[in-house]
């Protein structure tokens, strides 16, 4: 499989608008599934207003899929910035320098 960690997350407006959009799977702990955005994006407002969402694991190659529903909740604030500063230079520039619809 070419990214087996990439998921589907779809969440809810305050406008009660469904919005669905690929991210990917980084962690699994006791907590849940762990995965990050920037939280000003429309699918962190999405996430703020509406915790409530969905996830699809789509594998055509096993012809399987895998849903998951539940709430989202942050992760601390440690790990957030711990995962950011992971992230090659170009790709921390870009997530910062870039407008999140």
């Amino acid at each position: 499989m070419i990214e087996p960690n990439a998921m589907v997350l779809s969440t809810v407006s305050s406008q009660h608008l469904p919005s669905s959009r690929i991210v990917l799977l980084k962690d699994i702990s006791e907590g849940g599934l762990v995965f990050f955005t920037n939280y000003e994006s429309r699918k962190g407002e999405d996430m703020k207003d509406n915790p409530h969402a969905a996830l699809l694991f789509f594998w055509p190659e096993l012809q399987r899929q895998i849903r998951i529903e539940g709430i989202i909740e942050l992760v601390n604030e440690s790990d957030s910035d711990e995962y950011f500063q992971s992230r090659p230079k170009g790709s921390r520039i870009g997530a910062l320098a870039s407008p999140k619809p």
